[in-house]
Protein backbone atom coordinates (compact mmCIF):
# COMPACT_ATOMS: atom_id res chain seq x y z
CA UNK A 1 0.00 0.00 0.00
CA UNK A 2 3.29 2.36 -0.33
CA UNK A 3 1.14 4.05 -3.40
CA UNK A 4 -1.63 5.32 -1.33
CA UNK A 5 0.58 6.06 1.80
CA UNK A 6 2.07 8.60 -1.22
CA UNK A 7 -1.45 9.98 -2.45
CA UNK A 8 -2.43 10.23 1.10
CA UNK A 9 0.56 12.85 1.78
CA UNK A 10 0.35 14.74 -0.93
CA UNK A 11 -3.37 15.30 -0.31
CA UNK A 12 -2.77 16.13 3.03
CA UNK A 13 0.45 18.45 1.97
CA UNK A 14 -1.32 20.12 -1.07
CA UNK A 15 -4.93 20.22 0.80
CA UNK A 16 -3.92 23.59 3.14
CA UNK A 17 -2.80 25.68 0.03
CA UNK A 18 -5.95 25.19 -1.67
CA UNK A 19 -8.17 28.49 -1.23
CA UNK A 20 -11.68 27.00 0.75
CA UNK A 21 -14.34 26.77 -1.92
CA UNK A 22 -18.37 27.64 -1.63
CA UNK A 23 -19.31 24.45 -1.32
CA UNK A 24 -17.14 24.06 1.63
CA UNK A 25 -17.78 27.44 2.91
CA UNK A 26 -21.61 26.79 2.21
CA UNK A 27 -21.25 23.37 4.32
CA UNK A 28 -19.80 25.08 7.58
CA UNK A 29 -23.29 27.41 7.88
CA UNK A 30 -25.08 24.27 7.06
CA UNK A 31 -23.41 22.31 9.52
CA UNK A 32 -23.76 25.27 12.35
CA UNK A 33 -27.10 25.80 11.86
CA UNK A 34 -28.07 22.46 12.18
CA UNK A 35 -26.10 22.15 15.44
CA UNK A 36 -28.03 25.37 16.77
CA UNK A 37 -31.33 23.23 16.53
CA UNK A 38 -32.54 23.83 12.52
CA UNK A 39 -33.81 21.48 9.77
CA UNK A 40 -31.82 20.21 7.07
CA UNK A 41 -33.94 21.22 3.65
CA UNK A 42 -36.37 22.90 5.71
CA UNK A 43 -34.68 25.65 7.56
CA UNK A 44 -31.03 25.87 5.45
CA UNK A 45 -30.57 25.27 1.96
CA UNK A 46 -27.93 22.00 0.85
CA UNK A 47 -28.02 20.67 -2.55
CA UNK A 48 -27.05 16.96 -1.92
CA UNK A 49 -28.26 13.76 0.55
CA UNK A 50 -27.61 14.28 3.96
CA UNK A 51 -25.05 11.90 5.06
CA UNK A 52 -22.07 13.88 4.20
CA UNK A 53 -23.63 16.83 5.98
CA UNK A 54 -24.54 14.54 9.31
CA UNK A 55 -21.09 13.15 9.24
CA UNK A 56 -19.67 17.10 9.33
CA UNK A 57 -22.07 18.12 11.88
CA UNK A 58 -21.06 15.37 13.85
CA UNK A 59 -17.36 16.49 13.89
CA UNK A 60 -18.46 19.93 15.01
CA UNK A 61 -19.94 18.89 17.67
CA UNK A 62 -16.69 16.78 18.69
CA UNK A 63 -14.29 20.01 18.00
CA UNK A 64 -15.82 23.04 16.77
CA UNK A 65 -16.93 24.43 13.23
CA UNK A 66 -14.01 25.25 11.28
CA UNK A 67 -12.89 24.55 7.99
CA UNK A 68 -9.85 22.05 8.42
CA UNK A 69 -12.41 19.88 9.52
CA UNK A 70 -14.35 19.59 6.51
CA UNK A 71 -11.14 19.70 4.60
CA UNK A 72 -9.79 16.41 6.62
CA UNK A 73 -13.11 14.45 5.89
CA UNK A 74 -12.33 15.41 2.58
CA UNK A 75 -8.53 14.36 2.86
CA UNK A 76 -10.31 10.42 4.68
CA UNK A 77 -12.90 10.28 1.85
CA UNK A 78 -9.83 10.46 -0.74
CA UNK A 79 -7.98 8.30 0.44
CA UNK A 80 -10.45 5.71 0.83
CA UNK A 81 -10.59 6.18 -2.80
CA UNK A 82 -7.47 5.74 -3.54
CA UNK A 83 -7.23 2.49 -1.34
CA UNK A 84 -10.04 1.06 -3.17
CA UNK A 85 -8.69 1.64 -6.06
CA UNK A 86 -5.48 0.14 -5.87
CA UNK A 87 -7.34 -2.62 -4.38
CA UNK A 88 -9.12 -3.16 -7.46
CA UNK A 89 -6.04 -2.72 -9.69
CA UNK A 90 -3.37 -4.93 -7.34
CA UNK A 91 -1.39 -3.20 -4.74
CA UNK A 92 1.48 -4.85 -6.12
CA UNK A 93 1.37 -3.49 -10.29
CA UNK A 94 2.68 -0.71 -11.95
CA UNK A 95 -0.91 0.33 -12.55
CA UNK A 96 -1.40 1.04 -8.45
CA UNK A 97 1.13 3.56 -8.92
CA UNK A 98 -0.47 4.79 -12.14
CA UNK A 99 -3.87 5.05 -10.74
CA UNK A 100 -2.88 6.41 -7.51
CA UNK A 101 -0.85 9.14 -8.96
CA UNK A 102 -3.59 10.04 -11.45
CA UNK A 103 -6.20 10.27 -8.55
CA UNK A 104 -4.09 12.58 -6.95
CA UNK A 105 -3.32 14.78 -9.86
CA UNK A 106 -6.82 14.72 -11.03
CA UNK A 107 -9.21 14.22 -8.18
CA UNK A 108 -6.96 15.82 -5.13
CA UNK A 109 -8.53 17.97 -2.74
CA UNK A 110 -6.50 20.70 -3.47
CA UNK A 111 -7.66 20.11 -7.03
CA UNK A 112 -10.73 18.99 -8.22
CA UNK A 113 -13.62 17.99 -6.96
CA UNK A 114 -13.85 19.71 -4.26
CA UNK A 115 -17.54 18.97 -2.32
CA UNK A 116 -16.30 16.41 0.68
CA UNK A 117 -20.26 14.55 -0.08
CA UNK A 118 -19.16 13.51 -3.62
CA UNK A 119 -15.63 12.42 -2.16
CA UNK A 120 -18.09 10.31 0.13
CA UNK A 121 -20.14 9.07 -2.77
CA UNK A 122 -17.15 8.16 -4.84
CA UNK A 123 -15.42 6.26 -1.78
CA UNK A 124 -18.93 4.72 -1.35
CA UNK A 125 -18.58 3.41 -4.82
CA UNK A 126 -15.14 2.49 -5.72
CA UNK A 127 -15.47 0.19 -2.15
CA UNK A 128 -18.98 -1.65 -3.89
CA UNK A 129 -17.05 -2.52 -7.00
CA UNK A 130 -14.66 -4.10 -4.25
CA UNK A 131 -17.27 -5.88 -2.56
CA UNK A 132 -18.88 -6.74 -5.93
CA UNK A 133 -15.73 -8.12 -7.26
CA UNK A 134 -14.96 -10.40 -4.07
CA UNK A 135 -18.35 -11.66 -5.04
CA UNK A 136 -20.37 -9.92 -1.34
CA UNK A 137 -23.30 -8.12 -3.51
CA UNK A 138 -24.84 -7.43 -0.06
CA UNK A 139 -21.95 -5.48 0.95
CA UNK A 140 -21.84 -3.90 -1.95
CA UNK A 141 -25.50 -2.71 -1.64
CA UNK A 142 -24.89 -1.30 1.61
CA UNK A 143 -21.78 1.02 -0.30
CA UNK A 144 -24.24 1.59 -2.76
CA UNK A 145 -26.39 3.25 -0.33
CA UNK A 146 -24.34 5.05 1.31
CA UNK A 147 -23.26 6.60 -1.91
CA UNK A 148 -26.42 7.12 -2.81
CA UNK A 149 -27.05 9.31 1.01
CA UNK A 150 -23.71 11.52 -0.56
CA UNK A 151 -24.07 12.32 -3.96
CA UNK A 152 -26.99 11.15 -4.86
CA UNK A 153 -26.78 11.01 -8.54
CA UNK A 154 -23.28 9.10 -8.53
CA UNK A 155 -25.57 6.81 -6.32
CA UNK A 156 -28.09 6.33 -8.34
CA UNK A 157 -25.72 5.31 -11.53
CA UNK A 158 -23.86 2.92 -9.08
CA UNK A 159 -26.69 1.19 -8.46
CA UNK A 160 -27.46 0.74 -11.75
CA UNK A 161 -23.86 -0.05 -12.95
CA UNK A 162 -23.71 -2.34 -10.25
CA UNK A 163 -26.82 -3.98 -10.66
CA UNK A 164 -25.86 -4.59 -14.08
CA UNK A 165 -22.65 -6.24 -13.65
CA UNK A 166 -23.88 -8.50 -10.65
CA UNK A 167 -26.44 -9.80 -13.29
CA UNK A 168 -24.30 -10.52 -15.97
CA UNK A 169 -21.84 -12.00 -14.32
CA UNK A 170 -22.99 -13.49 -11.32
CA UNK A 171 -26.54 -13.96 -12.25
CA UNK A 172 -30.28 -12.52 -10.89
CA UNK A 173 -29.93 -13.29 -7.32
CA UNK A 174 -26.95 -11.39 -6.57
CA UNK A 175 -28.26 -8.37 -8.34
CA UNK A 176 -31.39 -8.58 -6.77
CA UNK A 177 -29.48 -8.74 -3.34
CA UNK A 178 -27.17 -6.20 -4.38
CA UNK A 179 -29.95 -3.37 -5.37
CA UNK A 180 -31.71 -4.56 -2.38
CA UNK A 181 -29.51 -3.93 -0.13
CA UNK A 182 -28.65 -0.55 -1.80
CA UNK A 183 -31.97 0.66 -0.18
CA UNK A 184 -30.99 -0.54 3.37
CA UNK A 185 -28.99 2.87 4.27
CA UNK A 186 -31.87 5.16 2.25
CA UNK A 187 -34.72 3.37 4.48
CA UNK A 188 -32.80 4.21 7.86
CA UNK A 189 -32.09 7.84 6.74
CA UNK A 190 -35.67 7.87 5.99
CA UNK A 191 -36.75 6.27 9.52
CA UNK A 192 -34.39 9.21 10.73
CA UNK A 193 -36.17 12.25 9.42
CA UNK A 194 -39.31 11.53 7.62
CA UNK A 195 -40.45 14.43 7.86
CA UNK A 196 -37.90 15.52 5.64
CA UNK A 197 -38.38 13.66 2.78
CA UNK A 198 -40.31 16.78 1.00
CA UNK A 199 -37.96 19.35 1.57
CA UNK A 200 -34.89 17.53 0.26
CA UNK A 201 -37.15 17.01 -3.19
CA UNK A 202 -37.97 20.55 -2.97
CA UNK A 203 -34.60 21.65 -2.45
CA UNK A 204 -31.95 19.57 -3.46
CA UNK A 205 -34.03 17.47 -6.29
CA UNK A 206 -36.08 19.82 -7.71
CA UNK A 207 -34.38 22.72 -7.22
Amino acid sequence: MIWVAVAAIGATAGAWYRPVSADEAWSLVVARRMNRGEHLYRDVFYGAAPLAIWLQALAFRITRPQGWVVRSLTITYLVAEVTAVVVLVGSGTPAAAAAAGLMLALGGVHLAPHNHYGHLSTAATLWAAVAADQGWPVVAGCLVGIAVLGRYPVGVLAAGALGVHALLIDGWLDALLLVGAAALPVLAALLVRPRSVRWFFRRAVAN
